[in-house]
């Protein structure tokens, strides 16, 4: 019986640490182009956290390390938390300048999958 007991404690223990982890959707990539090495760089402000998050940001070259001026993308993983709308604003800056800017709004669905719509300059040079 006291065997029984233990085995009831562990596993409510289990279940309730799985019922109560924290539940994220599957991650989507945004891709913006970059130049880091002539002093360019992506910043965000994301509208409500509370919906999604940026779970990793890296940088990836397009091009040989000899070359000047080389180019690339900022790849942000984006993760639904919770359903709702929010919005991230992209700006492209060097120094103190602000370049231009790649707004998206996020739908996070209730099975914390993500779509997105974009606006904003970054897009109108394309």
């Amino acid at each position: 019986m006291r065997k029984l007991c233990m085995f009831i404690a562990l596993f409510s223990m289990l279940f309730i640490s799985l019922a109560c982890g924290a539940k994220e959707g599957k991650p989507m990539e945004l891709k913006l182009g970059c130049t880091p090495e002539d002093g360019y760089k992506w910043e965000y402000v994301i509208k409500d956290d509370s919906i999604l998050k940026i779970e990793d940001q890296h940088y990836e070259e397009s091009c040989s390390r000899e070359a000047m001026g080389c180019t690339g993308v900022d790849i942000f993983k984006i993760v639904g938390l919770k359903e709702g709308t929010t919005t991230i604003v992209f700006t492209y800056y060097k120094g103190e300048q602000n370049i231009t800017e790649a707004i998206y709004e996020f739908t996070v669905s209730s099975s914390l999958e993500l779509t997105e719509t974009h606006s904003g300059s970054y897009f109108d040079k394309k």
